[in-house]
């Protein structure tokens, strides 16, 4: 693979393995900008918070995983001689 596309890989990984927390203390933080006298207020940003975090429950493992494995495949592709010239 190309050193490129694994940087690709990593940059994108690390932005879904961060991207649900920061959605969640988003939507955490729009709650508490509701007033709590108001229940309805409150209880229409629960959905949103809930549905985050089950997207971020799916989503977080994967940008994990494409982080791990892009790092590795570049450290190895790294390690690697360059080739020789043609003669």
């Amino acid at each position: 693979m190309k050193p490129k596309l694994l940087i690709a890989g990593i940059v994108i990984g690390a932005i879904l393995a961060i991207g649900p927390f920061v959605g969640m203390m988003g939507a955490t933080f729009s709650m508490f900008s509701a007033t709590f006298s108001d229940p309805r207020a409150l209880s229409s940003h629960l959905g949103t918070v809930r549905f985050f975090q089950r997207l971020g429950l799916f989503v977080c493992p994967l940008g994990l995983g494409l982080l791990i494995v892009c790092t590795i495949k570049l450290q190895t592709l790294r390690r690697q001689p360059p080739p020789l010239p043609p003669s």
